[in-house]
């Protein structure tokens, strides 16, 4: 057995890892809120929205979807 696979199998977390991260998106996020912070669904897409509208240069380079958002011409 390689020295790499025993240390995976020693760490399961190592596995976990490796997948590809994945952003939750719009409704994810918002549900996310809502569990989190108790508040209503409408008032959670309002927080989620409000800082989608007011993300950084950085962010919007590294995301540009968020320079996709209305309401706000920045």
């Amino acid at each position: 057995m390689a020295r790499d696979e025993k240390e995976r199998r020693d760490n399961p977390r190592e596995e976990r890892k490796e997948k590809p991260k994945t952003h939750l998106g719009f409704a994810g996020a918002v549900g996310s809120v809502e569990r989190k912070s108790g508040v209503s669904h409408e008032a959670a897409e309002r927080i989620i929205g409000y800082g989608k509208a007011h993300a950084s240069a950085a962010a919007k380079r590294a995301n540009p979807r968020l320079k996709k958002t209305g309401g706000r011409g920045r």
